[in-house]
């Protein structure tokens, strides 16, 4: 696909956001929107129904439906979706709507090797949820990031051929860390996922993701534990046990390390924003 002109000087206004979970064999008949919604399936296969036209989905799939577009949804019985979407307006400097059907960008696009899509989407639904000040402005940025991550991707500026190779060679791991970030994981655990032996395992992943399993890891506990203060009324011990700390002195310590700042400061810091 020839990439168009990323637009320049929008803003995006978010009308709502959250999480799906279909039972088994669920559907949703077929219905028009009057605004643009980005679907990201989480888990489960299925099938979406875009202008009759029946298109299988599977988990990693990023779906934008645009106004006007008939559109339904058949989950499969053993493979149940889960599904995190948002619906939001594009709106242009004089406050005209742009029109995402010209953005270059498909109704189905495979992000799997496109990095923290689902971080990405969490986030955004928790800030829905939460309403916390200055909602709006943070949602906007959010939707404005899963576009531009899903256009360099569409249009290959995301990752480099390599780099791209690394990550979807490590991506079971991946996701296997990002379900399972509370609990121990070995590196000769997260190998085995791939087939990797141990030392060759550690090599690829540090060359596709900038640092060791162990690492990355940390980062995805700091990242849930910054959701947690912010959206929750848990104390800083509870949030340490819950993203997989063995005390709150390890979690403070590795926090100010990652962050600049205890979690209490961090707290504070958002307060004031």
């Amino acid at each position: 696909m020839r990439a168009s002109s990323f637009p320049a000087g929008f803003r995006i206004s978010v009308r709502r956001a959250g999480r799906v979970d279909y039972k088994p064999g669920g559907l949703m008949e077929e219905r028009t929107i009057f605004d643009n919604e980005l679907i990201y399936v989480w888990k489960g296969s299925g099938t979406f129904i875009l202008n009759k036209v029946e298109s299988p989905v599977k988990k990693d799939d990023l779906i934008l439906l645009l106004p006007g577009v008939p559109h339904g949804i058949r989950t499969n019985t053993a493979d149940p979706f889960k599904l995190l979407f948002v619906h939001f307006d594009v709106l242009l400097k004089d406050g005209k709507k742009y029109a995402l059907r010209n953005f270059g960008l498909p109704e189905i696009m495979h992000m799997s090797r496109a990095l923290n899509i689902l971080e990405i989407f969490l986030d955004l639904t928790e800030e829905f949820k939460e309403q916390r000040l200055g909602y709006e402005s943070v949602m906007a940025a959010y939707v404005t990031l899963i576009l531009a991550t899903a256009y360099r991707h569409v249009h290959g500026l995301s990752l480099d051929p390599l780099r791209a190779r690394l990550v979807a060679r490590v991506r079971p791991a991946l996701d296997y860390l990002h379900a399972n970030f509370d609990r121990p994981c070995s590196t000769e655990a997260l190998a085995a996922l791939v087939h990797l032996h141990p030392v060759h395992f550690a090599r690829v992943f540090k060359q596709a993701m900038g640092c060791t399993p162990h690492a990355y890891l940390i980062k995805l506990r700091i990242q849930r534990a910054k959701r947690l203060i912010v959206n929750s009324d848990l104390s800083f011990t509870q949030i340490a046990a819950k993203v997989g700390f063995k005390s709150i002195h390890q979690f403070s310590r590795t926090f100010k390390r990652i962050e600049g700042l205890t979690p209490s400061q961090y707290l504070q810091s958002v307060k004031h924003l």
